[in-house]
């Protein structure tokens, strides 16, 4: 009662053993009721202290994964190389995580100390999101100055000493919704590109950071009755987040086919995985709602084209498969 599994884990647990060895016993010679109800609330407290000790080893081993390394992830068309993702470790200690919720799903303690596992690293998942989306758009605002002269410019960096315009202007190594002018009248609005660009990076990087957690979950949750549980947890946050940065996205699109066609043409081509994590994290009328906007926001603008007879032939490179067979 008085030891700690924070000193010595293995310890602590062998000593519950032992106690639940010795519960056993006495419940076969009732005349032992005293220290059987002692040994009793002795049990219960141990298995407080693990339950919190399981939220400090996930908490102490776990860290956000670093942003440029999920961008290195991601190749020129945003699509997952997993060799790479692979390389990105957000949990140290794995084998001690797991032991230990293993031994208390074991021995009957509820499954409700897995929510410390589930908020802890999605709330590192949103982090890691938030700082790709900020440094997407920091690279936004250093397209939409670099017209500037360069005293405005200087007079910009030194009233902003914490923007490095070089420095943001190389995070985002992806230029997939930027399009030249000689593209035709949907690409020559560059800047939006620039600004969906964001919105697509996020929901790439969304999809390898789920990759890399279901790969690490595999190793910390064992059980394989209680994964699903954890799963739906961990992603609910993260995919909220992502729901509304689309949303956004499509809202501020202003008129650029351009840029929202290799975001449709994305998401589109995940809608089945982005849906069942949606549903399972009940979360499926806010994506559902923002993936029928930005197909509504496209439909719109390729519809306003062909009246004006000005498609040229590169939007259907970025057309989703089943809108080029309807």
């Amino acid at each position: 009662r008085d030891g700690s599994p924070a000193l010595d884990l293995n310890a602590y647990l062998e000593q519950m053993e032992h106690l639940q060895q010795a519960i056993a016993f006495f419940h076969a010679h009732p005349n032992y009721g005293t220290q059987l109800d002692n040994m009793k609330l002795t049990l219960e407290s141990g298995s407080v202290l693990l339950e919190k000790e399981y939220r400090n080893v996930v908490h102490a081993n776990s860290h956000a994964a670093e942003a440029q390394q999920v961008i290195d992830c991601l190749d020129e068309q945003y699509e997952l190389m997993q060799s790479r993702a692979r390389e990105i470790h957000t949990l140290s200690n794995i084998d001690k995580v797991a032991k230990l919720g293993e031994w208390l799903l074991k021995h009957g303690r509820p499954g409700r100390f897995l929510v410390h596992y589930s908020n802890i690293r999605g709330d590192l998942m949103v982090r890691t999101l938030t700082t790709i989306f900020q440094s997407a758009s920091m690279a936004t605002i250093t397209d939409k100055i670099s017209g500037l002269s360069a005293a405005a410019n200087a007079a910009f960096t030194r009233s902003n000493p914490s923007f490095s315009a070089k420095n943001a202007s190389t995070n985002t190594p992806k230029k997939a919704t930027r399009f030249a002018p000689e593209q035709g009248p949907i690409g020559t609005r560059e800047a939006e590109g620039a600004d969906t660009e964001s919105g697509l990076l996020v929901i790439a990087a969304f999809v390898a950071l789920v990759y890399v957690e279901e790969g690490i979950l595999d190793r910390a949750v064992p059980v394989f009755e209680k994964r699903a549980q954890v799963h739906r947890d961990l992603l609910k946050a993260p995919l909220n987040y992502v729901i509304k940065v689309l949303t956004k996205t499509v809202q501020d699109s202003e008129g650029s086919l351009a840029a929202l066609l290799p975001l449709l043409r994305f998401v589109a081509a995940r809608h089945v995985q982005m849906s069942t994590i949606a549903e399972n994290a009940h979360l499926e009328q806010p994506y559902q709602s923002c993936f029928r906007a930005l197909t509504l926001r496209c439909s719109s603008y390729i519809a306003d084209y062909f009246e004006r007879g000005a498609v040229p032939s590169t939007i259907f490179l970025f057309l989703p498969c089943d809108a080029m067979n309807t």
